[in-house]
């Protein structure tokens, strides 16, 4: 009987260790399945591990239960929290406001492989804390911020489209991530271009990947000699071509001022 239970304390799910934990917690549940998705790979694999919001410690000791082999970092403002310190849980005591102390953060740790951001959820501590944090991610590691409803409420700074929310932010992030087909000088590829694999977004959750991007994907074709419309040019009336540049030409004009291009039929585009 002894040998069936072997293996089972590991195998426990994110959201039976919460379940179980005898510390208050307080998670959106549908974070859970979310969190398994991104984060079982990393399960005894020694992974490092932060939490940006400790309140009870709780959530600190259910990442060390899930994660086995993990160092677990911890960052809040109460001092009252070091107390919360034990075996492979190392907590610091500073605030998402002061970009002096995420950068000492930073190069106190090196580097990590997950970095949750539960904190204060003002616009201002998301936004430093991703801009100084999310460089240090290791290779194809994950970083979330939670509770974006902060970036649709006023109390945090937030507002539907507000310039200056995390959420905007973070949409801006989406052009770079596609800014090689730009044909715009107004958005060109930078280091996030080259450092971000996806965004992916949830319920009140967005998840970052990060991971170094040598070469942009290119597009290819098979062999395979079939089409049609082989010289699509040569059936469209010089007139309609030339009309085509001069629209393309006002499209781009329009492009830079962010208004709605014109339009002439299928010839408008690239030929």
């Amino acid at each position: 009987m002894e040998e069936l239970n072997i293996g089972k304390e590991e195998n426990k799910s994110l959201r039976q260790i919460f379940d179980e934990s005898k510390v208050s917690i307080h998670k959106w549940e549908n974070y859970f399945e979310i969190y398994e998705s991104y984060f079982s790979k990393f399960r005894k694999r020694n992974a490092r591990v932060l939490e940006i919001g400790i309140q009870y410690g709780g959530s600190l000791k259910m990442w060390k239960e899930y994660f086995g082999n993990a160092k677990i970092f911890g960052i809040d403002i109460n001092p009252d929290c070091k107390n919360l310190e034990e075996q492979n849980i190392d907590i610091q005591i500073g605030s998402q406001n002061d970009k002096r102390f995420l950068k000492d953060f930073a190069e106190y740790v090196n580097s990590l492989d997950i970095i949750i951001d539960d904190g204060g959820h003002t616009m201002d501590q998301q936004l430093k804390t991703f801009k100084v944090l999310f460089p240090i991610l290791n290779e194809e590691g994950i970083y979330v911020v939670e509770d974006v409803e902060s970036s649709y409420q006023n109390m945090y700074g937030g507002g539907p489209k507000r310039n200056g929310t995390f959420i905007e932010y973070s949409k801006n992030l989406i052009d770079k991530i596609n800014a090689n087909h730009s044909d715009f000088v107004t958005l060109k590829p930078n280091w996030h271009s080259k450092n971000i694999e996806f965004i992916h977004y949830y319920n009140n959750v967005v998840v970052f990947k990060k991971k170094s991007i040598k070469t942009f994907p290119i597009n290819i074709r098979n062999k395979g000699g079939l089409t049609l419309n082989k010289d699509k040019r040569s059936k469209v009336p010089k007139l309609k071509l030339f009309a085509s540049s001069v629209i393309s030409v006002i499209n781009k004009i329009l492009g830079y001022l962010r208004l709605k291009p014109f339009y002439i039929g299928s010839t408008s585009q690239r030929l």
